[in-house]
């Protein structure tokens, strides 16, 4: 009996997947914002996807800093963390922001999806908002 509990916790061991922490290197890079996602009071959430004609682009850096910039659009349409930038870090899967808009000294955590190399999401809930960026990497 006792072997069969052993060769049940093992099995069980080695089939959990642990998830790797995120290297920098994998969010180093410009990425395009695609689509964006803003819902309300647990509400469903209806993506916007940009126009064919408006850019934003978000750099992160190797220095754990980050650059948006904006092209046909302005910060006023598009902004989301700060207008120009600010510091970041990585916590495993999730990523930590700091800028000039961040209502907080110790930033803001956002889970981070890869569904590819080539394609992100970033995406957080506090309080009743959640909010959600879809880019494809340049």
């Amino acid at each position: 009996m006792k072997k069969i509990q052993i060769l049940f916790f093992l099995i069980l061991f080695y089939s959990c997947k642990s998830e790797e922490p995120l290297k920098d290197n994998e969010l180093v890079g410009t990425w395009r914002l695609v689509s964006r996602c803003m819902s309300e009071d647990n509400n469903p959430c209806v993506e916007e996807i940009l126009p064919y004609n408006k850019f934003v682009y978000v750099s992160f850096q190797n220095g754990r800093t980050f650059i948006q910039t904006y092209k046909n659009t302005t910060p006023r349409e598009y902004s989301f963390w700060g207008v120009t930038g600010g510091g970041y870090e990585i916590e495993g899967q999730k990523i930590r922001i700091y800028s000039n808009t961040s209502s907080s000294l110790a930033g803001q955590i956002f889970d981070i999806d890869f569904k590819d190399s080539q394609n992100l999401k970033i995406k957080t809930k506090s309080n009743l908002l959640t909010l959600s960026y879809t880019f494809t990497k340049e």
